[in-house]
């Protein structure tokens, strides 16, 4: 089953895994409703990474956005959930998201 196709996502309950690619270390989550998780995982908005080059970075699809960029969705989670400091130069920063607010 391909995951990237909604409607071959299950509404029922379950346990779900991201890979990375680059290192093969694995996310295991789980869900009540696994079609429920998988849209709101790609409708969250990430307000507080920042860039290599300093600039505070809103990402809104942060699966998409590690594809086209060449980064681990897993280390981008890890970084932003406090576990990783940075992953290739991107760090996380709490309070960036204020900038936003504005």
């Amino acid at each position: 089953m391909s995951p990237r196709k909604a409607r071959e996502i299950p509404t029922t309950s379950g346990v779900y895994q991201i890979r990375c690619k680059e290192n093969g270390k694995i996310y295991i989550g789980s869900a009540i409703n696994l079609e429920s998780r998988w849209h709101s995982l790609a409708a969250v908005v990430h307000k507080g990474f920042i860039a290599p080059g300093g600039a505070v970075v809103r990402i809104t699809n942060l699966s998409a956005f590690c594809r086209a960029a060449g980064l681990c969705e897993a280390h981008m989670f890890e970084l932003k959930n406090g576990k990783r400091p940075s992953h290739k130069g991107w760090t996380w920063k709490h309070d960036a998201d204020q900038a936003f607010d504005a």
